[in-house]
């Protein structure tokens, strides 16, 4: 299989021209994306700004069998089983649905809309997988670049990132309440999404805000952020 010399991250993604402002917050599991993205949203609403929250994958594509298996057992795409091209590609046209139908419609109409999860996933995890020996090649990862470029420019991209065994801490906390399974995760894949998403996002100018101290404190440095928009 041919190889990259580099792991190229970087997009040009098309530039948010609508009247609404769009915030991304992205990072590996357990870094307190949807309760940081719950925060923004009630603050703004606070503030009297029509305000979206979107979560991505929608919930039937994340119920799809062959994406649960591949998000329950990575190495699964070395099989016969999976084929991370397709599933990547199903990914990328999931968002491209709920960009189209729920984003723009919203940003047109002035209200903000605040993401959980956003590109980023997708497209940083096709090409990370192809450098890690995985069943993608260099035209595959061209064509996913090409299709990602595509997608909208969020106004505001923020990347939270603390440790694994933070994260995996938070992870637990959840699965003793319900919401999660353990099994999911593990240190060696957190640790190394969490190096491809931290390449991703130095490459694209996105803001890089750690969570290992209480999301308290963490949303503080976001809503300095969020108050350079208004």
């Amino acid at each position: 299989m041919k190889m990259p010399k580099q792991t190229n991250f970087s997009l040009s993604l098309v530039k948010n021209e609508f009247s609404g402002k769009f915030i991304v917050l992205t990072g590996i599991c357990g870094t307190g994306k949807t309760k940081l993205a719950e925060m923004i949203v009630n603050d703004l609403t606070q503030q009297g700004i029509p305000t979206e929250y979107i979560k991505n994958p929608s919930k039937n594509f994340a119920s799809y069998p062959p994406f649960r298996r591949y998000l329950d057992d990575i190495d699964i795409v070395n099989t016969k089983e999976s084929d991370l091209f397709a599933l990547t590609i199903m990914s990328l046209g999931d968002l491209f649905f709920t960009l189209r139908t729920k984003i723009i419609p919203s940003l047109q109409q002035g209200k903000w809309v605040v993401c959980d999860r956003y590109l980023v996933e997708a497209y940083v995890g096709s090409v990370d997988e192809m450098v890690a020996g995985y069943k993608l090649n260099v035209s595959d990862v061209k064509m996913i670049r090409l299709l990602s470029r595509k997608a909208l420019k969020p106004d505001l991209g923020i990347l939270l990132t603390n440790s694994p065994t933070t994260s995996i801490n938070r992870i637990t906390a959840r699965h003793r309440s319900g919401e999660e399974n353990i099994e999911d995760f593990d240190f060696e894949t957190l640790f190394n999404t969490n190096i491809a998403y931290q390449k991703f996002a130095q490459a694209n100018k996105w803001k890089i805000i750690s969570t290992e101290c209480d999301l308290h404190t963490a949303y503080l440095r976001i809503s300095r952020l969020v108050k350079r928009l208004l």
